[in-house]
């Protein structure tokens, strides 16, 4: 009896950790939606609640799948429990140079494993201006390679996870990277 009690008991604790963390992620992002229209708004850097050391920068739309984010300033583990994160130290989407955004693979970017070559995203900046973003590459590459940092001349957007996807480790050693450039035919419709 005892036995079957500890496996309820460790079943339930499980379960409830999984439902825990993706009710953290759902009301963060409807949180993550007030501030972020009070960003557009006007205000600058607009907590979602008072204790959060991190704001909204941009909103990014993947519509063929309907999925839209709020994007949060600095990805560490803390912004990445609520929302997808802007790398610091990354440019802000829409201005030349490399945008990276990263989330999870369990919750935010899930979605990415169905991503294909030529979709497009849809990034809104904290002044409302929007851009859109043409895939043209997509890969899986080792945690330590760092030349995906490198600087570019032109406005690009790479959105990164841990890689596989079904993996039930809690940490990785690869990376599924999506990567897109500005779409300049699309800026002025």
């Amino acid at each position: 009896m005892k036995t079957v009690i500890a496996i309820f008991a460790i079943g339930f604790c499980l379960f409830f950790d999984g439902i825990y963390l993706k009710a953290k992620a759902i009301l963060g992002q409807h949180l993550l939606d007030v501030s972020w229209q009070q960003t557009l708004d006007g205000g600058k850097q607009i907590k979602p609640w008072p204790w959060a050391d991190t704001w909204p920068v941009a909103k990014l739309v993947y519509s063929r799948l309907d999925k839209h984010y709020i994007v949060l300033a600095g990805a560490t583990g803390r912004t990445l429990a609520f929302a997808p994160g802007l790398l610091s130290g990354s440019m802000r989407p829409g201005g030349v140079g490399h945008s990276i955004i990263s989330a999870h693979r369990t919750s935010h970017f899930r979605f990415l494993k169905d991503v294909k070559m030529g979709d497009i995203f849809e990034i809104t900046d904290g002044n409302g201006l929007p851009y859109r973003y043409k895939v043209d590459d997509i890969q899986i590459v080792d945690i330590n390679e760092t030349d995906l940092l490198m600087n570019n001349d032109y406005s690009r957007l790479s959105l990164i996870t841990c890689y596989p996807f079904d993996d039930l480790r809690a940490s990785s050693t690869k990376r599924f990277i999506v990567s897109a450039v500005l779409d300049l035919q699309a800026i002025g419709d």
